[in-house]
């Protein structure tokens, strides 16, 4: 596909999922599905309302950015995120961000959950590995803990977390 402009997607059948394959850049519009997302794309950036996907959800933009950023994002499964080169990656979800597994390239990465408010935090279910070059990774849990605890994580840079509240804060990097 060669989509051009916003692209929305909705689906009610939580046993069927979602898949989008673009070979240039996507800019996603609204998205609902009640089963599982995968978008691949040339970078995939959003246009819309935010996407709400009640399943699993994965995001391959190749060689070019991931720009998840709008504050109306909801993520109730594991999120897993790939991109080569020097693109950046940002993500937020409105309540509680599950990390799937995330193979980035050396552009900068910036994490926020909760960005509704209420309580939500930031765990984890795969790695993290950014790529050698990467100025830094950046996660905000707004209200809510931060937990990136996986043996293989490997964050290159400066890392920063912070947290609205007194909710913890663990990190473990493999170099």
């Amino acid at each position: 596909n060669s989509f051009g402009g916003n692209v929305s997607l909705f689906n009610t059948n939580s046993a069927e999922g979602v898949q989008l394959r673009n070979s240039i850049a996507l800019v996603l519009g609204t998205v609902n599905t009640a089963g599982s997302l995968s978008v691949w794309g040339a970078g995939i950036t959003q246009g819309g309302t935010g996407i709400n996907a009640t399943g699993s959800a994965s995001f391959d933009a190749g060689a070019g950015q991931i720009n998840l950023s709008n504050v109306d994002n909801e993520f109730a499964g594991s999120v897993s995120l790939n991109n080569t080169g020097p693109n950046n990656v940002a993500i937020t979800d409105a309540t509680a961000l599950a990390i799937g597994t995330w193979s980035l390239g050396n552009g900068s990465l910036t994490v926020t959950a909760g960005a509704a408010g209420g309580v939500a935090g930031i765990s984890q279910t795969g790695s993290i590995v950014q790529a050698a070059g990467a100025p830094g990774a950046t996660f905000i849990g707004n209200n809510g803990s931060i937990i990136l605890n996986n043996a293989s994580n490997d964050f290159v840079g400066p890392f920063a977390a912070s947290v609205a509240d007194t909710s913890p804060i663990e990190v473990t990097d493999a170099s």
